[in-house]
């Protein structure tokens, strides 16, 4: 997949690498030159403000990638998929995903002034999840599975990472094992220690 913009930036260097990672098996090839993405005879994205062929998939971009340090966004909320979105856009996609998943990851919000809580940190309360509706939802990868979709309609050659489920349970049984092998006369010295001590959760042990 060969990605056009009009300038890299580090910001959208970073959010597509990371977005390949996930939906591609390889990484996406990033390209400011006009013309040859043009010429370029294969899955192509353009990520910039105007189409630039019928051949490609165009994603039209807002600014957030190419600005240079933190401000406030513009955000309004609406629904797209079924799911929350924003930064709304024209193009084959109905938002700028890679500004709106930069946003999420980056944890953005968060750089910006805020009323800290007690312990000094961001409270979930302030954020653009809890106000939407979606401080639980894994919304960007929600949000990949339509982009893939949309994809792979327009190529329908592309290839896409295949994600296996791995359940691998983890059991924390120290205190199993607390009083095995240590004979009686340490197990009851350890009784008296923790009786003496007010340490009880070691006693109900």
């Amino acid at each position: 997949m060969l990605l056009y913009s009009e300038s890299p930036s580090p910001r959208l260097i970073y959010i597509v690498d990371l977005i390949s990672q996930e939906i591609f098996t390889e990484p996406v090839i990033q390209t400011s030159d006009r013309a040859a993405f043009i010429s370029y005879d294969g899955d192509k994205l353009n990520y910039s403000s105007e189409r630039l062929s019928e051949a490609e998939y165009f994603i039209s971009s807002k600014e957030l990638l190419f600005e240079n340090g933190i401000q406030e966004q513009q955000i309004e909320i609406f629904q797209v998929f079924g799911r929350p979105a924003f930064f709304e856009s024209s193009g084959d996609f109905p938002f700028d995903i890679f500004a709106a998943s930069f946003f999420l990851v980056s944890r953005y919000e968060e750089w910006l002034a805020f009323s800290a809580d007690k312990h000094g940190r961001f409270p979930a309360e302030a954020s653009l999840a809890f106000k939407a509706g979606f401080l639980d939802s894994p919304l960007i990868n929600y949000w990949l599975e339509n982009l893939k979709a949309e994809l792979k309609a327009k190529f329908p050659n592309l290839i896409f990472r295949r994600k296996d489920f791995k359940f691998i349970p983890s059991y924390d049984i120290d205190i199993a094992y607390s009083y095995k092998l240590k004979g009686l006369k340490r197990n009851l010295g350890g009784f008296c220690r923790s009786f003496l001590k007010g340490q009880w959760s070691y006693l109900d042990d």
